[in-house]
């Protein structure tokens, strides 16, 4: 009797495990239907040009396409199948998919490509349901994206992403039961953010449905889109931008088994693939591995606990001057970009830093630099003359100056408050321009002529040397306009870009000739292209130089802030725009000392035309 009823409950235990399978199996399926994610996509508003032109794809596109290739193992070159199949891939380890173009110069190849080939097919994401043997009672559902291509400071054939919602339940049939999961995990680069389902940042579509903003050409998975600083590998060093317009893309879900099928056949095979889903390069650019060689896959809790509870973004507005967290990002843009130059052809580009080196070493050989005697403030001096004497004069008198400059703090502060009040508006951007540019005007004006004055023996007050400035407001805001507006017209034509840079430089005086010598703001231009005659490059060096110390010092201060500190955003870019307020007295004092080095030239040229025919200069 006894052994009739243990076959009985044997045949029991299977019976209830063959229906109890496809049960758990149609729950899992209900589960990533309910909860399938949205996709934000950076709006893409023509072919190849800035936006988003990737979206999460069903990877059984790229079986069978004649334009894939499996490689391997251990090198890039040795070609194993065109079109592989899903089965080929099971099981290796050391091999990679090839895609057609090349990964450090991508043009548009890729983004044509892809669109060829996802022609007639949904967006997909792959959900996945999972357990974490270290948390009993917490059940993971993971969404993963497959793009085409990464296109971020580093670049690299095929890009896995990927979400997870974190349930208390043993299974998907509980999950489906629970009222809400108890929270989110967001990756992007080699960490992530987390979130409670309830958290306001966490946006939700028909009540179920996690809203996803992927970083342009990152895709790294933020929770609004905004532009994002990365100071560490985990945040991804750089800028990540998920700022829209964008436009909302709904997601097929394909449940994955936990784990990799054992029938070669399964459509599922690839999830057995360890190898490169993309080309293999150099360091960062090459190809990523698949999802079940993440340990994410296999201990989803675990991972979820060590996520940052949120993530930096740029401020909507910014301080006056330059913004250093734009300049960070533009700053790793271009460091990428020359690494990713040496990797494609690393003699031309050394030679090119090469030749930049030797071109500044060169120049810094051939000026004069001793002696920097102040007295007399109007003389002929050597470019590096000019920058120590400058040096100088404002630490005789630092407070004078910086009262003086301190107009760029007050129209700085004007222009940012206005910039917040319509940050909503189109106007901030030519606020902001409008009231810097502005501040540097006057600034350089009323400095020039307390030096002007300096010379003559005469003091003039801070407060007298701006009341002087304004009488000619007009004309020095008519000077420049004519010298800024011509010269963008011509710049604007993209041929005529070196004869703007050109012209500008002629005329970057004409304040000078303004308050100094009580120009017009049109005979200005003339005057100050007669000032430069035949120092057209001493005059462009030293304005150049001028320009990166006020306009980029505060941010370069504020770029190593953002490194070696926690400081917030918001603080740094204010505490650059104190040290470009510090700066800018020293850049006029150049300047000026410049313009005034210029105009002895051009009184000496003027001297022998004043002779009479027969004299003859001594």
């Amino acid at each position: 009797m006894l052994p009739r009823c243990v076959t009985c409950l044997a045949l029991v235990t299977l019976f209830a495990a063959v229906c109890a399978s496809p049960a758990l199996a149609d729950a899992e399926q209900d589960l990533a239907a309910k909860y399938a994610p949205v996709v934000r996509l950076v709006e893409q508003t023509e072919e190849c040009g800035p936006g988003e032109p990737y979206r999460p794809m069903d990877v059984d596109r790229l079986f069978g396409d004649s334009t894939v290739a499996l490689r391997g193992p251990w090198n890039a070159t040795d070609l194993v199948k065109i079109g592989p199949s899903a089965k080929d891939l099971a099981d290796l380890f050391e091999y990679h998919l090839d895609f057609p173009g090349s990964a450090l110069d991508p043009g548009c190849d890729y983004e044509i490509w892809s669109r060829r080939l996802e022609k007639g097919s949904a967006p997909t994401v792959y959900a996945h349901v999972a357990t974490d043997p270290a948390a009993p009672g917490k059940l993971a559902l993971q969404y993963w994206f497959f793009y085409a291509f990464n296109d971020f400071n580093n670049k690299h054939e095929g890009d896995w992403e990927m979400i997870q919602l974190v349930f208390d339940a043993d299974d998907a049939s509980e999950a489906l039961q629970a009222p809400e999961p108890t929270e989110v995990g967001y990756s992007s680069h080699e960490g992530a953010e987390r979130s409670a389902w309830d958290d306001e940042k966490l946006e939700i579509v028909d009540g179920t449905h996690p809203v996803v903003h992927p970083a342009a050409g990152s895709h790294a998975s933020y929770y609004s889109d905004r532009l994002w600083l990365g100071r560490a590998p985990s945040e991804g060093i750089g800028c990540d931008n998920s700022t829209g317009p964008s436009h909302q893309v709904s997601l097929s879900a394909l449940l994955v088994p936990d784990a990799p099928p054992t029938p070669p056949d399964d459509p599922y095979a690839w999830l057995a693939y360890e190898g490169l889903w993309g080309e293999r390069e150099k360091g960062p650019n090459n190809g990523p591995t698949g999802p079940n060689t993440k340990e994410r896959w296999s201990k989803p809790i675990t991972w979820q606990d060590d996520l940052r509870g949120g993530s930096v973004s740029v401020p909507a507005v910014e301080s006056f001057g330059s913004s250093a967290s734009n300049v960070f990002c533009g700053a790793i843009g271009f460091a990428a970009s020359t690494y990713i130059d040496y990797l494609s052809d690393p003699v031309a580009t050394v030679l090119l830093l090469v030749g930049v080196v030797a071109l500044v070493g060169f120049l810094i050989w051939k000026t004069r630099w001793r002696p920097t005697r102040p007295e007399p403030i109007r003389k002929r001096r050597g470019s590096g003359q000019i920058l120590l004497t400058a040096g100088r004069i404002y630490g005789r008198h630092p407070l004078r100056y910086l009262v003086l400059g301190s107009i760029v703090l007050v129209l700085g502060f004007l222009s940012t408050g206005l910039a917040w009040l319509s940050s909503k508006l189109p106007t901030e951007l030519t606020l902001r321009l409008s009231f810097d540019g502005l501040a540097v005007l006057l600034g350089t004006a009323a400095i020039a002529l307390v030096l002007r004055n300096l010379d003559s023996g005469r003091q003039v007050g801070c407060f007298a040397a701006y009341r002087i400035v304004l009488r000619h407001f007009w004309g020095l805001l008519g000077a420049a306009a004519i010298a800024i507006l011509v010269q963008l017209a011509i710049f604007l034509t993209i041929v005529g870009i070196p004869v703007a840079v050109y012209r500008i430089v002629r005329r970057v005086f004409v304040v000078n000739e303004v308050v100094l010598r009580r120009h017009s703001a049109r005979s200005s231009q003339g005057a100050s292209v007669e000032l430069v005659r035949g120092n057209w490059w001493k005059t462009a060096l030293i304005a150049l130089l001028l320009y990166f110390v006020t306009i980029w010092i505060g941010p370069v201060v504020g770029f190593v802030l953002l490194f070696k500190t926690r400081l917030s955003p918001d603080l740094i870019n204010v505490i650059g725009s104190l040290v470009y307020t510090v700066a800018f007295p020293y850049a006029a004092i150049a300047g000026a000392l410049l313009y005034f080095d210029l105009d002895e030239q051009r009184r000496a040229r003027a001297e022998p035309a004043a002779q009479s025919p027969g004299e003859r200069p001594v």
